[in-house]
């Protein structure tokens, strides 16, 4: 029988003892006490055991005092004896001290590949497995001293699968990682169970476990290596990241930014790491919504930032921003860095109209068409997705009516209704924002306008207006003049509700109006330009006729006004004459008249 422990120092024969706080002056009488109590635990184990005497031995260490300052271990069986000692004599006090602590020593498939090794090369094994100990703060990093052993067993079992060069590759990196994780305290105790109980976590530990992770993810482990080498020394360290969270991801990205150059890179990387990381918990048990998940009946418009599945999908879109889209190297630098810096609902925003309006406007042409040559497709995107109150709304759109709760604000739609709103909100945004490029004040206009009416009439108002787009191709793929034709009752809408205060009151009018008359209204509504609440005004408090006839006389002016035979300003004058009339109580008989006599 023989003593194990964290240090070799001078003891009785066939013992191996040491401080937990490497204490070298304890007496001789203390250690021999201890050896005693080994030897007597030693002798009540076997009384214990059923089993013959000469069974196979040597399976586990036994703890002979928890409560003592030497961690001492009793080991059965002289030939793994023999095997322990040899690999704890080749390496370094500390390593020794880790390895005994941990347990590592004891386990079989570290002790074979111990013994397979070099000095060197088992130096660095010690080492990297004594850092683990310190727990890591990166997202899903074990920590606390059962998982880190874990950690540390999984890496053991991976170097036993690789040949001898990638071991020696791996270990190398490994080892390099470990220098960088900032040693405990010398006057650290280890617990009974053999942990550090007061060990926090550590950003130095970071890169250590990202590797390890990594490591254990790839089923070839030098192509990754090989696919880092182009990249620099930060740009690695947030790939290995990435690589941990997920080996398919990681390829993916390496592949994505093959040729980009080093600002992109690290520009792309700084936002997407951020990402893989809240991911990782994902791509270990999966995206899915749990069972029996069931949403709340109301939030706040935050209340699903953090969810896996929302994650997950802010993660594939930015991937599809190297994968599906021919942005420049400006282009993507310019939208990471955007990124990194708003608030999640916002980053959800910015991604939701990328997505969405590039399919709007460029459609499946997008994996061919260079966005550097057709920079008014980026700078339509931009009108939408920098404009912090567009992005408030877009957000706003998959939720529903707001219910004056602080702490649950709004009213929650089912997963379906919430997507399909938003993308219609950001599909009719965009092409507005297409055919009006000129006007950076129209999302912040029309946005002001769909906040002001409750979450039913803004998303049916959304749906109705898309229906006018009679689009059959991408947007930005089509003849402007001839766009301008086909979306003219769509711009009949949106030009009449960016200027409206009170878009409540437009749709009341419009409901009232008889069907054959609803084009004529917005024709009439769209004329009045900033008179068009004043129109509503008239139109709500007029009899059916007088309604009638004054959308006529108005369309005919619109139309006189495009033909060139009336002049802008004319028009204009009129409209307004014809609006301060009704301002002043009349009979509808008089309203008739009036409106007759001036007719076209």
């Amino acid at each position: 029988m023989k003593l194990y422990s964290a240090t070799l120092t001078t003891q009785p024969q066939n013992s191996l003892t040491g401080s937990r706080t490497t204490d070298t002056s304890q007496p001789n009488a203390q250690a021999a006490q201890q050896l005693k109590s080994a030897q007597q635990a030693s002798q009540d184990s076997l009384i214990k055991n059923d089993g013959p005497v000469n069974a196979p031995r040597g399976e586990k260490f036994t703890v002979t005092d928890p409560s003592a300052t030497v961690k001492t271990y009793f080991v059965l069986g002289d030939e793994r004896n023999e095997r322990i000692e040899n690999v704890l004599n080749r390496v370094s006090e500390e390593q020794r001290q880790s390895l005994i602590n941990t347990e590592m020593i004891l386990d079989e498939n570290f002790l074979a590949l111990a013994e397979s090794l070099d000095d060197t090369a088992l130096g660095h094994l010690a080492s990297s497995i004594d850092k683990m100990q310190t727990p890591a703060t990166v997202h899903m990093a074990p920590n606390f001293g059962l998982a880190t052993a874990r950690l540390a067993k999984e890496f053991v079992a991976d170097l036993t699968a690789m040949s001898s060069d990638t071991q020696l590759r791996v270990l190398e990196r490994a080892a390099g990682y470990a220098e960088q994780v900032i040693s405990r305290p010398t006057d650290s105790t280890y617990s009974a169970s053999g942990t550090l109980p007061f060990a926090q976590p550590s950003p130095s530990a970071n890169n250590l476990y990202n590797f390890v992770s990594a490591v254990h993810k790839t089923d070839e482990p030098d192509t990754m290596l090989d696919s880092l080498q182009p990249f620099t020394e930060s740009q690695q360290d947030t790939l290995l990241l990435i690589f941990g969270a997920d080996n398919q991801l990681g390829q993916d990205v390496v592949e994505g930014l093959a040729e980009r150059s080093e600002q992109t890179t690290d520009s792309f990387l700084n936002y997407l790491g951020g990402l893989a990381e809240k991911a990782r918990p994902g791509f270990e048990y999966g995206f899915n919504k749990p069972v029996g998940y069931e949403e709340p009946d109301q939030a706040n418009i935050d209340y699903d930032n953090d969810m896996l599945w929302v994650v997950k999908d802010m993660l594939d879109t930015t991937m599809s921003f190297i994968s599906d889209y021919q942005f420049s190297d400006e282009q993507l630098s310019a939208m990471t860095d955007k990124l990194s810096y708003m608030e999640t609902t916002h980053q959800r925003s910015y991604l939701e109209i990328t997505e969405t309006g590039l399919e709007t406007l460029v459609g499946d042409e997008a994996e061919t068409l260079q966005l550097e040559d057709n920079p008014e497709i980026i700078e339509t995107l931009d009108q939408l997705r920098e404009n912090h109150q567009t992005r408030e709304g877009i957000a706003l759109s998959r939720m529903g009516d707001d219910t004056g709760d602080p702490k649950s604000r709004y009213a929650i739609k089912d997963d379906y209704e919430s997507k399909r709103d938003q993308k219609n909100m950001i599909r009719l945004m965009v092409t507005d924002a297409w055919l009006n490029q000129d006007d950076i004040s129209r999302s912040t206009e029309l946005n002001t306008t769909f906040s002001e009416l409750n979450a039913e009439q803004r998303d049916q108002l959304v749906q109705d207006v898309n229906q006018l787009n009679p689009a059959s191709a991408p947007l930005a793929l089509q003849d402007t003049e001839e766009l301008n034709q086909q979306f003219s009752r769509f711009l009949t809408r949106t030009n009449t509700l960016a200027e409206t205060d009170n878009p409540a009151a437009l749709l009341q009018a419009e409901e009232q109006q008889p069907g054959e008359q609803t084009e004529n209204f917005w024709q009439a509504a769209e004329f009045a330009g900033d008179q068009v609440d004043a129109l509503v005004g008239v139109l709500l408090t007029s009899s059916e006729a007088v309604g009638a006839q004054l959308l006529d006389n108005l369309t005919s002016s619109a139309a006189s006004v495009q033909a060139g035979e009336t002049g802008a300003l004319q028009a204009r004058t009129e409209l307004i004459e014809t609006l301060s009339f009704f301002s002043e109580p009349h009979p509808e008989e008089e309203q008739l008249e009036y409106l007759q006599k001036i007719a076209r």
